[in-house]
């Protein structure tokens, strides 16, 4: 939230106090590297600061991704590595999918000028358009901006395949919906298909852990995803966070556990009314994983409301 100068003035000393520590254990917060990452790119051989490493033909282009999970000193960064011209920079981005940053950039206030210049994709290849739909319905509540200063819509985006539609299983008691996540891959086995197809998600590791330990104890292989390692080639059921599957693709996908104060998760959502509150609340909307063929979700004890009405 934004501070008046005698609030800035009363909190400056804990701030003052935070980067001594930092400075002290030899650590450094993601946005300084950035910083300092662009002040090494600045300095030419003989040390000389401010002149771009891409004028002696260091660096002919930059390619951007996932362009709506980075933050503001990042911009300035890759801004720094090349100059504003032809070709200069390729950047794929969609706000719909921004979980990891709560900030919104506007692109040219860092010398990223892409109006005019850019191309809505339209078409998805990686969805059923019934699991698109209902993704899509999710934030249909929500102002999307287009990464520099405008908003956005889903509006014309539809997928080329088609499949079944999303499904929601409701439960009353946590032991109900493990014997339905236990009963789900068995089912799956009794059809002749790979456990290596389906993936469970929770929105936390702890609520992860749980789900694995229930099918563990139900005699069913599972490969846990940690955030550093692989997915690997084993036949388990693939069991991981929300965070962790961004970007990955499974046959189905079940989202459990979506209970109140779960998803969203209450202590990810700043207790005020400002824009902070309302970005966290669309990224914790945007969580939701792309399988390729069937989605469910459970619900136990009670329901989220925020996703119910849906």
């Amino acid at each position: 939230v934004r501070l008046n100068r005698a609030a800035r003035a009363e909190i400056w000393p804990v701030f003052e106090e935070y980067r001594a520590q930092l400075a002290e254990r030899g650590v450094t917060e993601v946005p300084d590297c950035y910083r300092l990452a662009k002040a090494l790119l600045e300095r030419d051989r003989t040390g000389v600061d401010s002149v771009p490493p891409s004028q002696d033909g260091t660096f002919t282009s930059v390619v951007v991704d996932e362009a709506q999970d980075m933050v503001a000193q990042a911009w300035r960064l890759i801004r720094s590595i090349v100059p504003s011209g032809r070709n200069d920079l390729f950047i794929v981005g969609d706000a719909h999918q921004r979980i990891y940053s709560r900030h919104r950039v506007v692109l040219g206030r860092y010398g990223i000028e892409i109006r005019g210049r850019g191309k809505k994709l339209r078409l998805n290849y990686r969805t059923t358009e019934e699991t698109r739909r209902w993704a899509s319905r999710l934030l249909d509540r929500c102002l999307i901006d287009d990464l520099d200063g405008g908003s956005d819509s889903n509006r014309g985006a539809h997928s080329v395949a088609h499949g079944p539609e999303p499904r929601l299983e409701f439960f009353d008691t946590r032991d109900e919906q493990a014997a339905w996540l236990v009963g789900f891959p068995k089912d799956i086995l009794e059809q002749g298909e790979s456990l290596r197809g389906i993936c469970v998600v929770a929105r936390t590791r702890h609520e992860r852990n749980v789900i694995a330990d229930e099918l563990i104890g139900a005699d069913l292989p599972v490969e846990m995803l940690e955030a550093d390692s692989p997915d690997e080639s084993s036949s388990g059921v693939r069991v991981a966070t929300m965070h962790r599957v961004k970007g990955l693709e499974f046959d189905r996908m079940v989202i459990a556990s979506v209970n109140e104060n779960m998803v969203p998760l209450a202590a990810a959502i700043p207790d005020n009314g400002g824009p902070g509150r309302t970005a966290a609340e669309i990224a914790e909307r945007g969580r939701c994983t792309s399988p390729r063929h069937a989605l469910r979700k459970s619900w136990c004890c009670r329901a989220s409301a925020n996703q119910v009405r849906f």
